[in-house]
């Protein structure tokens, strides 16, 4: 049975190798290969070290938009490429990122879910939706694929901010390619709560110490925490219109099934 732990960061609270999980044939995903994992800026010199040397990370693919990448940027990593992917526009995201800090970006997500009426989780839905349906995010998780079939050795770590949302959407494509049950696609999906639990309420206790009002506080919901609902939307736009996700790889990221196959050699051991 495969556990889920994250890797031991300093600075950074929801990476994880997605080494010995599972498939449906019975074979397992390489240790050391696969990275998912919130924004890098915090990375510490040990957790940099770490990732270069035990885990030999060689790639580094970015979900996240420009003006997220300008605040708070990727820290440079010798011989590590860094290749940009932005998933979603702010715009899509109903937010401008133009404002002083992350207290003023929730404040006007949430803003923004009042003005237009809108539920949390309603727009959390639509988010989901989007993550799979527009062309944009189709050719940028069609790149991420592209990225994971050019590696030719060490690991690929790929990330957004908090990698919960566009990282969780990319995940979970990879890990239908590779053939892992869905249950457990959903699970590892899942597993991002548990590891920014305690991040989370730090947050919330930081900012009520600050005097943050009802907008932020409600609004901090769509940013630390998910529901298996979000990305069973994803899915469910997925199979609806294109029968299965596997056949949404084919047609919508351009990853043939030839591909399919030389990524599963490179990433599963029997």
């Amino acid at each position: 049975m495969y556990k889920w732990e994250r890797i031991p960061l300093e600075g950074i609270f929801n990476t994880r190798d997605l080494g010995g999980m599972t498939t449906e044939d019975g074979k397992t995903i390489l240790p050391h290969r696969l990275i998912r994992s919130g924004e890098l800026f915090n990375l510490s010199e040990n957790d940099k070290k770490l990732l270069i040397g035990k885990y030999s990370l060689k790639k580094i693919v970015d979900f996240r938009t420009r003006a997220e990448r300008s605040e708070k940027p990727d820290p440079i990593l010798d011989d590590v490429e860094n290749i940009w992917a932005p998933i979603m526009s702010e715009e899509t995201m109903g937010i401008t990122h133009d404002k002083n800090s992350e207290r003023d970006v929730i404040a006007e997500l949430f803003g923004y879910l009042r003005q237009n009426r809108i539920s949390v989780s309603d727009y959390m839905e639509r988010i989901y939706t989007t993550l799979v349906s527009s062309e944009q995010a189709k050719e940028e998780y069609g790149k991420f694929f592209k990225v994971l079939l050019s590696n030719k050795e060490g690991s690929v770590l790929w990330h957004c901010s908090a990698g919960k949302d566009r990282v969780g959407i990319g995940t979970a494509l990879l890990l239908t390619a590779l053939k892992v049950p869905k249950n457990v696609i959903f699970k590892d999906y899942m597993m991002t709560n548990v590891f920014t639990s305690s991040e989370y309420e730090n947050t919330v206790i930081l900012l009520k110490e600050k005097g943050a009002d009802e907008a932020v506080l409600n609004g901090i919901e769509a940013v630390f925490r998910i529901k298996e609902t979000y990305i069973k939307t994803a899915f469910k736009y997925i199979e609806e219109n294109y029968h299965s996700a596997e056949n949404y790889i084919e047609r919508s990221l351009g990853v043939s099934k030839d591909q399919v196959a030389i990524l599963r050699n490179k990433y599963l051991e029997s």
